[in-house]
């Protein structure tokens, strides 16, 4: 089974029973990222791409900026990798190039990003040197290709360590990229080193068409709402092929399925699995499973062994007490017997 997704709930959580400080206070998000981490979770998301908009922000509440929340969760975590959205209508290449591999040498390689090609007038509203009438996507291609080239500016070469244990750069192994394009242009080279790995894996949220255009060409994998199996699985398809007339392999992308939860105990069904529940929500529908652990672990699996999924982005729908129900579960429950 392929690795898990957890979206971290950074608004106050009107449902929880739990204790909770007012929502600006980092330790109520540090204690959710260390509940997810010791559930055995792959990722969380650091913030909604949604929370951009000002209208979502005053439902929701207060959360951090995405970049300094990142940064601070790597240092109260070991294993859990920390998906960052970045809004490329209103981000500049070269800021965004040098804070990611910034984050991504401290955390020693977990970052990864999701490129949102925002393009409502209450986000662009808060940025004055923001054109609103060029197209976001053709904007959102340039700019990963830009970021990209900025993270290759420098060469594995560039680091030298030195007999003292010292290190200093080689500037004959760093170039300019010297990118002059239709949106952007920018000399190079970045004066932050090259990311670990390489340039930083894009996450991608934006099923349009015009969207799924840029997935296949940049993306190493998608989240999305599919209703049933049938439907995922046909989007899967879709997906490779597309995948494959951009010389691409299929295995390239995984299709990540947002799945709402509700968890129970066995007492409120029963001592039998609660079957999964589909739930009207917005188009497309996202499914919706109620019940207890192990038929959580039944309802996953039925989608992976159909191969309509590679895994799930788990939203609870009870919050952060969702969550703890959960992480109380893990010696028996779902992630270990995935595992």
């Amino acid at each position: 089974m392929n690795p898990l997704y957890l979206k971290c709930v950074l608004a106050n959580d009107l449902q929880s029973d739990t204790v909770r400080p007012w929502p600006g206070n980092f330790s109520n998000v540090a204690r959710q990222a260390r509940l997810i981490e010791a559930a055995g979770f792959d990722a969380l998301v650091c913030a909604d791409p949604e929370s951009f908009s000002q209208k979502l922000s005053k439902q929701n509440g207060f959360s951090y900026e995405n970049y300094t929340l990142s940064a601070a969760l790597t240092a109260i975590t070991k294993t859990l990798k920390l998906i960052i959205p970045v809004p490329t209508s209103c981000s500049e290449p070269y800021n965004v190039a040098r804070r990611l591999a910034a984050i991504d040498h401290i955390s020693n390689g977990r970052t990864a990003w999701i490129a949102t090609p925002v393009a409502d007038y209450d986000t662009l509203a808060h940025y004055n040197s923001i054109v609103t009438d060029n197209d976001p996507y053709e904007r959102a291609g340039e700019f990963i290709d830009v970021t990209n080239k900025l993270w290759n500016s420098w060469s594995a070469e560039a680091i030298i360590i030195r007999d003292n244990g010292r290190s200093g750069v080689d500037a004959r192994h760093n170039k300019p990229i010297q990118h002059v394009g239709k949106h952007f242009s920018v000399m190079g080279p970045l004066d932050v080193p090259r990311p670990p790995y390489g340039p930083i894996p894009i996450a991608w949220t934006d099923i349009s068409e015009a969207g799924k255009k840029l997935a296949v060409r940049h993306a190493s994998c998608i989240f999305t709402d599919q209703p049933t199996m049938t439907h995922a699985s046909h989007f899967k398809d879709e997906i490779h092929q597309c995948l494959l007339m951009q010389g691409r392999k299929k295995e390239d992308i995984k299709i990540i399925t947002n799945l709402t939860v509700t968890l129970t105990s066995a007492t409120e069904t029963g001592g039998s699995t609660h079957p999964a529940m589909m739930q009207e929500t917005h188009q497309p529908e996202r499914p919706t499973y109620i019940g207890h652990a192990e038929g959580l672990l039944n309802f996953m699996k039925r989608w992976h062994d159909h191969k309509a999924t590679d895994g799930f982005n788990l939203i609870w729908s009870q919050g952060e007490s969702g969550l703890i129900a959960f992480a109380k579960t893990r010696g028996a429950g779902v992630v270990n017997l995935l595992q």
